[in-house]
């Protein structure tokens, strides 16, 4: 980078230079040399708004372009987590009709266990400045979980990757229990992420831990997989349960009670594994799993619940449904 006294005397040379150009006696040259000693005094003009620029200390002005400018991004919900990209809308608003990512709510209503973490990219743009020097920061690659586990049977090099890391270890799985296998990995990793909060842990990095315990082609272990559930979601299905059962709303320390009973309730999602023969007479693995605490579950003990633990309160509020369904009844000139 030049100097200010190496731009001072290009800054003068300049400027005599473009004085000189000024002052050709077009009676006495050509056309063609007219039109040369033009463009070097436009090159010249063009270097000394440059030698200028740096004596000034202003930035560089960037070129203009005739690129159009991408429209504008969607703004998104604060309690989204860190990560969101323009790929991962789309895929959320393929599966999500309607999903609005400037909402609070929607955000909500995914948990925290709808996002895989499978590394993270060192920020490079819009870098944030502390002290006049800019901040490093990285973004977390995130990816659907449901569109992580479907993306199994498009990516045959997955495949692959599974079956072959068992079979390294001496033990023979087929396509479906690979399949299995991989959904046990994604559903982990979403449950310790939790959308930001719990610790930076991909598929792959649990695949080489789980390895470890494998010593060969021995029967397969059920799995049990157990997610804790998520308190903004479980809160609100309270809240309608006990407006529907009592006509009222349950103070947040009863909520948090409830929480507490229905995570110890919650034996989670059972998946066991077994060789059988086709109607071919090949052996096949056969993955079979059982679902932990479902919703219907779940509404059916917590109304029980809260009718024993609030029986007038329960009965008052079905006398006055009765009530208000006669009267309903009864203006319909039944």
């Amino acid at each position: 980078m030049a100097t200010t006294e190496e731009l001072l005397i290009e800054q003068a040379k300049l400027q005599a230079e473009i004085a000189a150009g000024l002052k050709v006696d077009i009676t006495k040259t050509t056309a063609a040399e007219r039109i040369k000693s033009q463009k070097a005094t436009a090159a010249a003009r063009l270097r000394l708004v440059e030698v200028n620029r740096q004596l000034s200390g202003k930035p560089k002005t960037p070129p203009k372009t005739k690129t159009p400018l991408p429209p504008p991004k969607p703004p998104i919900a604060a309690n989204a987590p860190l990560g969101i990209t323009p790929e991962i809308l789309n895929d959320l608003q393929a599966v999500l009709p309607g999903f609005d990512p400037s909402a609070t709510a929607a955000w909500s209503a995914l948990g925290t266990t709808a996002f895989v973490y499978t590394g993270e990219t060192n920020k490079t743009r819009n870098l944030e400045f502390k002290g006049g020097k800019p901040v490093s920061s990285v973004i977390p690659t995130l990816v659907p979980t449901t569109t992580m586990t479907n993306n199994f049977w498009t990516d045959t090099a997955l495949q692959n990757k599974i079956i072959g890391a068992y079979a390294a270890k001496g033990k023979t799985i087929g396509q479906v229990e690979a399949f299995g296998v991989w959904s046990q990995l994604v559903n982990t990793a979403a449950s310790i992420y939790q959308g930001g909060r719990g610790a930076k842990v991909t598929p792959m990095q649990l695949l080489t831990d789980s390895l470890k315990s494998v010593k060969g082609d021995e029967p397969t272990l059920p799995t049990r997989t157990i997610s804790k559930l998520d308190k903004g979601i479980f809160n609100e299905f309270m809240d309608r349960l006990a407006q529907s059962e009592l006509g009222m709303i349950l103070t947040q320390d009863v909520k948090n009670k409830y929480y507490d009973e229905f995570n110890k309730m919650n034996t989670g999602a059972l998946t066991e594994y077994k060789k059988v023969r086709n109607k071919a007479g090949k052996l096949e693995n056969v993955q079979t799993t059982t679902p932990g605490l479902t919703e219907a579950d779940m509404t059916r003990a917590a109304s029980e619940k809260l009718k024993k633990e609030n029986p007038k309160q329960w009965e008052l509020n079905k006398s006055l449904s009765f009530a208000s369904d006669l009267r309903a009844i009864m203006a319909g000139g039944i």
